[in-house]
């Protein structure tokens, strides 16, 4: 008979009797020769122990409790360091009916493997394992292969100026997604409205008065359409507001008077009313403006964090870290080494849970789920530093750091998708160092590690400034945009088969 019991989440496969008394207390599982196995109720209760088909005695039963890493590219054989339970000498080990390369014993919690080269579907692979007792364990779901993100030769579209970051909804509310993308100096936003084919339509620039930093997108006035706010510098720092209309074009209201230069801000509902509110980082603050559900806002609540000021570099993202249905705040600031959390009281205000000491300067936060539990994870680019600081969630405002990544030397510009098709989240990263054109992928492998992809080249005259990436061409894969220092906007369409 073969028993299936839980342990750490994973199906274990064993062999064990095959008689009428087993097959009722198990499950009715029971198969081969009915005398096979003592079928003594007391015996073998345990997801710990098995029965011995051979010896009718128990034996400690084989677990699997992680692979690491969790995938490898197709085409690719990696070594892998299996870690469990009750392992011993002599045993096999097969990777989707494909017998591992090399399988050594290193203790009783840990083999290494040499898993080989995968190809075919992007479907978990089946590890089996089997001791020379004859037990054997199946256990699905802790490794799988992916193939490596391709893109197709740019569609490249000129721009009037030099941009600096790209946010995306659907302006004219046609079912496509469209971009807003900011501009260096006094350049305007330029609107750019996505068509069928996949091509970008150059639409409305967006003038404001000053220097445009920061972007948030959202519905401030309640009408279903999107409209933008943009932080600016000056001799008066503000948050200006345009609001969008049913054609694509905006239309440009009013502002919100701040203290201190900024460049940080969301839209988010921050004070459980189902209206817009604008938070922004300002200076020592972060300060909530209620929205009133007309496209403006009541007087600020102000929340103090450990920054001694804010830079053109601040960025801050929002989602829900502790499970309580409200938004809350992850926050760099461009000069402090600190990032910290901030939960919010769902009434304007916000509590800060945690300030993590990185020993660089990060700059932007990114959120996705990389280790699949359901809770948000952050991963933080570092100014200058070459790496990106993955950190998962616990579901109550912590987290914990679980990879290092390697990257460019300036890696500001982060995306999160699933850009291979494997049901993880990976991480896009661009290069703005200007020693080098490109964006690679960092493939995740579900949990909470990553493999680093070989890197597209943009350009060998191009300075890359900002990044978006999602789905442009409505095929259902995310694309890559970049858009350049010296004018021009690339498409990047994702052909991954």
């Amino acid at each position: 008979m073969k028993r299936s019991s839980t342990a750490h989440g994973l199906l274990l496969l064993g062999s064990l009797c095959g008689n009428a008394s087993c097959e009722a207390l198990f499950g009715g599982l029971a198969t081969g020769n009915p005398d096979s196995c003592v079928a003594t109720p007391t015996l073998c209760k345990t997801p710990d122990e098995i029965c011995n088909t051979e010896t009718r005695e128990c034996e400690p039963a084989l677990r699997i409790d992680a692979v690491t890493p969790a995938a490898a590219p197709f085409g690719q054989s990696v070594p892998v360091t299996l870690t469990g339970k009750n392992f011993v000498a002599n045993m096999t080990l097969s990777f989707a009916d494909k017998p591992a390369m090399m399988l050594n014993l290193v203790s009783e919690s840990q083999l290494s493997a040499m898993a080989p080269a995968g190809s075919g579907s992007k479907a978990t692979v089946m590890l089996d394992l089997l001791s020379p007792s004859s037990q054997r364990l199946k256990v699905s779901g802790l490794f799988h292969y992916f193939p490596w993100p391709s893109f197709d030769t740019p569609l490249q579209t000129s721009l009037p100026s030099s941009f600096r970051t790209i946010r995306s909804g659907d302006f004219n509310q046609d079912g496509r997604t469209d971009l807003a993308i900011t501009g260096d100096n006094a350049a305007p936003v330029s609107i750019y409205y996505g068509q069928a084919n996949g091509t970008l339509l150059a639409g409305p620039t967006v003038a404001f008065s000053s220097r445009p930093f920061g972007i948030a997108l959202g519905d401030v006035n309640g009408d279903g359409k999107v409209d933008i706010a943009i932080s600016e510098t000056g001799p008066q720092p503000l948050v200006e507001i345009a609001l969008g209309k049913a054609d694509g074009t905006f239309m440009l209201v009013g502002s919100v008077q701040t203290v201190n230069t900024i460049s940080a801000i969301a839209l988010i509902d921050a004070t459980s009313d189902r209206k817009a509110d604008l938070v922004v980082g300002d200076g020592p603050n972060v300060v909530v403006y209620p929205g009133l559900g007309n496209g403006t806002f009541a007087a600020p609540m102000n929340t103090r964090h450990t920054f001694q000021s804010m830079d053109t570099g601040a960025s801050l993202a929002a989602g829900d870290f502790n499970g309580d249905g409200r938004d809350d705040l992850v926050m760099s600031n461009g000069k402090d080494v600190r990032f910290p959390i901030f939960l919010s009281n769902g009434n304007g205000t916000f509590t800060q849970s945690k300030s993590y000491a990185y020993s660089k300067v990060p700059t932007q936060p990114a959120i996705g789920d990389f280790n699949q539990d359901g809770l948000l994870d952050v991963a933080l680019a570092a100014k200058s530093a070459s790496e990106v600081l993955v950190y998962v969630g616990d579901g109550t405002g912590g987290f914990t750091q679980s990879a290092t990544l390697g990257t460019f030397s300036n890696t500001d510009t982060m995306g999160i998708a699933d850009m291979n098709g494997d049901g993880t989240a990976d991480i896009v990263m661009l290069d703005t160092s200007g020693l080098a054109e490109n964006f690679e992928v960092q493939a995740g492998f579900g949990n909470g590690q990553f493999q680093r992809s070989a890197p597209t080249f943009i350009g060998s005259t191009a300075l890359a400034a900002a990044l978006y990436v999602g789905d442009l061409t409505a095929d259902g894969k995310p694309d890559v945009v970049v858009a350049q220092r010296t004018g021009k906007l690339s498409l990047y369409k994702n052909v991954t088969p």
